[in-house]
């Protein structure tokens, strides 16, 4: 007997969850040693041009000395769009300021792709509140 569709929707939300989770907050890429090792860690999240862009762009940020003032976490979804292949959806995210304490909402858009090993972000979109003067940013 299959699942109903409510029951694949739950799945399926339950998949993006995770791979949104852990592309936000796995931090293990900072340790890489290598462009090819933040590659790999990355592609368990991402994949296509995107993970290409962001692979490059945390090797470098690996290699300067820099400072991590933010931790993100997400606080919901709602998948917009679906088929077997792909889906969009809208994420409500809180940044946290680890110096001062604050945090602040914001909201992502990303499309997914099913790929051979499972749902990855092919795409990714965020939109984050104006920044008061003093704010780090990123």
């Amino acid at each position: 007997m299959g699942r109903g569709p409510e029951e694949k929707t739950s799945t399926l939300k339950n998949d993006l969850t995770v791979v949104i989770k852990g592309g936000i907050g796995d931090n293990s890429w900072w340790y890489a040693n290598s462009p090819s090792e933040v590659r790999t860690i990355l592609s368990r999240y991402y994949t296509g041009p995107l993970l290409d862009q962001l692979s490059q762009d945390c090797w470098i940020f690996v290699q300067q000395p820099t400072d991590w003032y933010c931790q993100d976490s997400l606080s919901d979804i709602e998948i917009i769009r679906q088929n077997k292949s792909q889906a969009e959806v809208i994420a409500l995210l809180k940044d946290y300021n680890l110096l001062t304490g604050k945090s602040r909402a914001g909201e992502a858009k990303y499309i997914f792709t099913k790929t051979e090993q499972g749902w990855r972000i092919c795409s990714a979109r965020y939109s984050w509140p104006q920044e008061n003067e003093g704010e780090l940013s990123r």
